[in-house]
Parts: structure tokens; C-alpha cells; sequence
């Protein structure tokens, strides 16, 4: 098994290749963040956040949006995914 923090090693790693420009390498490790926040039991808000950033990043926009509306409505609290949400949205130039 590996470890919790595995998702976020990928899913840093997919950001930077993304700046790179090298966007076929970058979706891989944001499928390997999914894949990795997928087989954790046990999710954390950030986990679920990350993830969810990735399946936009992928292309997966309306249901990584939709998923997003609905974990900012569990935790309305929390200003790190509201943060997370408008930085994918800035990426992908969806201004709502």
C-alpha cells in the first residue's frame, strides 16, 4: 500500500510538467493523483480537493466541477478548497 501523501507527490509533479508545457505527461500524473486518492481509504478533504483539481485538469470539467460544488457545500468553511476550486478554474479560463 503506499502511503497517504503519495497523491500529493503526483499531483505536484503533473502541475509542473503542465507549466513545462507538457501537457500528455502532466494528465498522467493527475490520472496517478486520482488513481492514488481513488485506492486511499480514508479521504481527506485536501485528498478529495486535489483529486478533484485533477479530473478538471483531465478534461473531466462538468463532473470535477459538479464534485466540487458539492464538497464545497460539505465544508463551507474551508477557504483551501474554495482556493483549490478557482485555481482550476483560472487554469482551464472558466470564469464563474
Amino acid at each position: 500500500a503506499q502511503d497517504s501523501e503519495t497523491y500529493l507527490a503526483y499531483f505536484y509533479k503533473a502541475e509542473m510538467l503542465r507549466k513545462q508545457g507538457k501537457k500528455q505527461e502532466a494528465n498522467e500524473y493527475y490520472q496517478r493523483t486520482l488513481d492514488s486518492v481513488i485506492a486511499t481509504q480514508e479521504r481527506t478533504k485536501d485528498m478529495q480537493s486535489k483529486a478533484l483539481q485533477s479530473m478538471i485538469m483531465t478534461g473531466n470539467v462538468e463532473n470535477g466541477v459538479a464534485s466540487f460544488r458539492e464538497l464545497m457545500k460539505r465544508y463551507p468553511d474551508d477557504a483551501g478548497i474554495r482556493a483549490d476550486f478557482a485555481s482550476a478554474l483560472i487554469e482551464i479560463k472558466r470564469y464563474e
